[in-house]
């Protein structure tokens, strides 16, 4: 299914909410352009003070489309777009809030090591897989992880 970031802004307050038709949204290459373009526009915004991240309840997202992943022709545009939004991520220049109910998993997760505060329900779980695959987890988890949870 598709995912479609729906940003709307309320008193100096842009919300965007990540979801897809069957509630459980896993991100595509235009999924990422998206969310990355909506944070551009932002930053720019004076009107945007803040930005609010969620979900839908049940679901903040499961992670990136993996078929894009494993297709050569699409690869590196994938790529490009994540990174770009990961760097949108790093250097915005205003607070970013997460609001989690439900599952966050993969790039879904790794998104929140991002925010400058996350707000989770008791339903909410936070799962990063390549560590299940003996890889390292995706854009700096290894690195924001720590430095947003402490060491065991």
């Amino acid at each position: 299914m598709s995912t479609h970031p729906q940003p709307e802004l309320r008193n100096h307050t842009l919300v965007v909410t990540v979801s897809s038709s069957d509630g459980r949204p896993v991100l595509d290459r235009r999924a990422y352009e998206s969310l990355a373009r909506t944070f551009h526009e932002a930053a720019d915004n004076e009107e945007v003070r803040v930005v609010v991240l969620r979900g839908l309840a049940g679901c903040f997202c499961l992670g990136g489309d993996f078929s894009e992943f494993l297709d050569a022709t699409k690869h590196q545009k994938l790529i490009a777009a994540v990174t770009d939004l990961f760097r949108t991520l790093a250097t915005f220049p205003k607070p970013i809030l997460a609001c989690v109910d439900g599952d966050a998993v993969g790039v879904g997760c790794t998104i929140l090591f991002h925010c400058d505060m996350v707000i989770a329900s008791d339903e909410s779980t936070f799962r990063v897989p390549f560590v299940d695959f003996g890889l390292v987890p995706d854009a700096a988890t290894s690195i924001l992880a720590p430095q947003k949870l402490g060491y065991a």
